[in-house]
């Protein structure tokens, strides 16, 4: 096998990877009512102690304001999560979890630790370490790249 069809079939393996993933956690989220950006958010904020403002949402994910606004007032709608203006600055809103939206984040956890065992089974403890340290090395090529494309873009 060429190193170039090698190439092209680990990319494939890791697309198709994350894609069946993907469906397959967006099929078990769904069943707990929310969709998959509205996920993202959740589990975010769940990580923060003080909650973050609808502009630091944004940069952490790089999507646009308008994005977060929306996923924001679903899920405020939903019941899971409270928003908070501040009271010097009436467009800073901070952003809170509610105990409907905890539970969320308590229910995914199991099912995200059930699932991962699954994946993983037949794989050992050394392999994951070695599937790790490669994918991160990808994962900086790419971030590389990224970068280079932008500079690129912008002259």
């Amino acid at each position: 096998m060429s190193k170039e069809s090698l190439y092209r079939d680990t990319m494939g393996s890791i697309i198709k990877t994350a894609r069946l993933n993907r469906r397959l956690m967006d099929g078990k989220i769904g069943q707990l009512g929310i969709h998959h950006s509205q996920h993202f958010l959740l589990m975010f904020l769940s990580r923060h102690a003080e909650m973050p403002s609808q502009r630091e949402i944004a940069k952490e994910f790089d999507i646009s304001p308008a994005a977060v606004a929306t996923t924001i007032k679903k899920l405020e709608q939903g019941g899971y999560i409270e928003k908070n203006i501040d009271r010097e600055d009436g467009r800073y809103h901070e952003i809170g979890l509610t105990e409907k939206g905890r539970c969320v984040v308590e229910q995914s956890k199991v099912l995200f630790q059930e699932k991962d065992i699954e994946i993983f089974e037949g794989i050992n403890e050394q392999e994951l370490l070695q599937m790790q340290t490669t994918l991160g090395k990808v994962l900086e090529n790419l971030k590389c790249l990224e970068q280079k494309q932008r500079k690129g873009e912008s002259e």
